[in-house]
């Protein structure tokens, strides 16, 4: 590498530009839940639906439907979905069921398991799939790995396989201008002296440099109706805390009951309704209209995702009242 490779460090207004510009409201891919420039890594054990779960992420992207039946896709995005493991028939066959009720994008959708050749702790192999996503979905807005740890010899449980993988991983990030989504899995259960099983706040598998280097992480567990989603990290407060998603037997497919809505959902959904209505409002309005606890509301108004839509229009007795922002 020579330094000419480098970009010239932020300075002067080069670095008020950029401070500037990275005020700017990341884009969604799914409003409240995918986010432009992110690395969500989805943790849970084994045959809990990982790979189901994101196979119709990935179509429902593709589609522009809402996921899981809730969340918002503004448009339909180019989708990436590298199987790292397994006989890539697994998730064409997946891909042919819920092909049964939800449209295939065709145009939108890339599915490949070649990258079950690639070792990414080998440079060569990182350049190489960086020009085959190019190749294979050009203008890519989503990137599936599932699951993560296959794309490495040696999984990721010590730090230097899994340094150089976050590494590779955060290159191909950058020369792709993509959003990531990764699966895993958990480590084993521990027990104690006594035989009781020892539960871990975030049982994800490997190094911390992994859990370093994504941005959001989710954990997958079993439910009596389906699963839920349960954030353990976020660093830019986009992901919603819990998300229960029921199983339908049916159609194999994952959704969101309405009475299972997230909280911050809830009062988003009404500030949009209420924007739709050209109407105002105050706190008083979201807690009768939402049944949400009045400390539940005071945080998501904090919360940047729902902060961003609102204006204050005028204070009366101390209490504000509210519009939404303009699209």
């Amino acid at each position: 590498m020579k330094l000419n490779c480098l970009n010239p460090a932020l300075t002067g207004d080069s670095l008020i530009t950029a401070i500037q510009e990275s005020k700017q409201k990341r884009n969604p891919i799914a409003e409240g839940f995918i986010y432009e420039h992110t690395r969500t890594m989805l943790t849970a054990d084994p045959g809990l639906g990982k790979s189901t779960i994101s196979t119709q992420m990935a179509i429902e992207l593709a589609a522009g439907l809402p996921l899981f039946g809730h969340f918002r896709v503004p448009q339909p995005v180019k989708v990436f979905y590298a199987q790292t493991e397994r006989p890539l028939i697994e998730i064409l066959e997946r891909i042919d069921e819920i092909g049964k009720i939800y449209p295939i994008i065709k145009e939108n959708l890339a599915i490949t398991g070649e990258t079950q050749k690639l070792d990414l702790l080998k440079p060569m192999h990182v350049e190489i799939l960086i020009e085959y996503i190019k190749k294979s979905c050009p203008g890519v807005r989503i990137c599936f790995f599932d699951p993560i740890y296959a794309l490495v010899s040696g999984g990721l449980s010590s730090d230097i396989p899994a340094s150089l993988f976050t590494r590779a991983m955060s290159r191909i990030q950058s020369e792709l201008n993509a959003t990531f989504w990764y699966t895993h899995h958990t480590t084993k259960p521990q027990h104690s002296s006594n035989g009781e099983v020892i539960f871990k706040t975030d049982p994800f598998y490997g190094s911390q440099w992994l859990k370093a280097h994504v941005t959001g992480s989710l954990h997958l567990k079993a439910t009596d109706t389906g699963v839920s989603l349960e954030r353990k990290k976020d660093n830019y407060r986009l992901l919603p805390n819990y998300v229960k998603l029921d199983y339908d037997q049916e159609t194999g497919l994952c959704s969101i009951n309405s009475k299972d809505i997230p909280s911050i959902e809830k009062i988003r959904n009404y500030i949009n309704a209420m924007g739709a209505a050209e109407k105002e409002f105050c706190f008083n309005d979201i807690e009768a209209a939402t049944q949400l606890c009045s400390r539940t509301i005071r945080e998501a108004l904090l919360h940047n995702t729902i902060s961003d839509l609102l204006i204050v229009v005028n204070t009366i007795r101390r209490k504000k009242i509210y519009k939404k922002k303009p699209s």
